[in-house]
């Protein structure tokens, strides 16, 4: 996981180059805030195996969270969503009216169920991936916590694409040392692993001539290429 002052500087350059990001970022942030919260520690469940068989450490473990804590949270990153904007309004509503539990949407966020998460939401459409961010924010301070526990039981050896600790799939890619050794960061709960220099996480494809990148302007412009 990016240290928390790192994580924090970077948002605020993130709020001054891209103002229009600004809602976005203000989730980002209270997610990172409330994971850094002790009370989630409490509730950390044992790891039951050391994944040897390509098992992510929380398969088939047990969290049982405090359903006030797990409320309080739900309806704080649902009304701060609300206010930022996005479509939630009536999801945010029915939470705050009793009408839906928020123990049912962090469950189904936690196992990273998106399908589940929206038809628990009952909203009609997910307007630009918006619950599918709001799934990832919610589960994060428990599978941010749980990595933090968990950390010094990944096998330096994990193979497999996806992450050690949750099972999520990687949001990017890192390029470390002097070696340009590869890395993938979980888009859920922060762990990272080393992975294969020429291979989409994916598709597996790794073949040079097939695969594609993503890269700025500016980068290419440094590097003396024409774009």
């Amino acid at each position: 996981m990016v240290p928390q002052g790192s994580g924090r500087s970077l948002l605020d350059a993130l709020r001054v180059e891209h103002p229009e990001w600004r809602p976005l970022l203000v989730l980002i942030e209270a997610a990172l805030h409330e994971a850094e919260s002790p009370d989630w520690a409490r509730f950390v469940p044992v790891a039951g195996h050391q994944a040897p068989d390509g098992r992510p450490l929380l398969d088939g473990a047990v969290i049982s969270v405090a359903p006030k804590l797990v409320g309080r949270w739900v309806r704080h990153i649902l009304e701060l969503a609300a206010a930022a904007g996005t479509e939630v309004e009536p999801l945010a509503n029915a939470v705050a009216a009793g009408r839906l539990d928020p123990s049912s949407l962090f469950e189904a966020a936690v196992s990273q169920d998106v399908d589940r998460f929206h038809e628990i939401a009952r909203v009609e459409r997910d307007y630009l991936g918006v619950l599918r961010g709001l799934a990832s924010l919610i589960a994060m301070p428990m599978l941010q916590t749980c990595w933090r526990a968990w950390a010094e039981r990944v096998s330096p050896s994990w193979s497999h694409d996806y992450c050690p600790v949750c099972g999520g799939w990687p949001a990017l890619a890192e390029i470390r040392g002097l070696d340009g050794a590869r890395h993938l960061r979980c888009g859920c709960c922060g762990s990272d692993w080393r992975t294969e220099w020429l291979r989409c996480p994916f598709c597996g494809e790794s073949d040079h001539e097939k695969l594609g990148s993503l890269v700025s302007p500016d980068r290419l412009e440094r590097h003396g290429i024409g774009v």
